[in-house]
């Protein structure tokens, strides 16, 4: 959940996904359904974003599905959820085709 007096997200993670908790440019997953990835990755990108340092130039992250024939199949409505459901919604502003972040970052 959110700290306020820190500005720091802390997350819950399976320890399946421990490995791509490690910095890396590129991150993926590959897998059958309903086994978690698209909820980790979903809140993962949103700790990256909350977890900027003042000062410092805001996250661009950019979602790919396999397959993606309009918003209403992609990820940001998942991310949209996880930004409410994880007490963050005060430091973004969804907008029609993305989500601008914090320092000028977006999803």
């Amino acid at each position: 959940m959110f700290d306020p007096v820190t500005g720091k997200l802390s997350l819950e993670t399976a320890e399946v996904f421990d490995p791509l908790l490690q910095p890396s440019r590129y991150k993926g997953a590959y897998g059958g359904r309903g086994s978690g990835k698209s909820h980790f990755f979903a809140e993962l990108v949103v700790r990256d974003h909350v977890d900027v340092l003042p000062g410092e130039p805001g996250v661009r992250t950019i979602c790919v599905r396999e397959v993606l024939k309009s918003l209403k199949e992609s990820a940001k409505l998942l991310i949209e959820d996880k930004i409410k459901a994880l007490g963050v919604g005060h430091l973004f502003e969804v907008q029609k085709d993305r989500i601008k972040a914090p320092n000028g970052g977006f999803i």
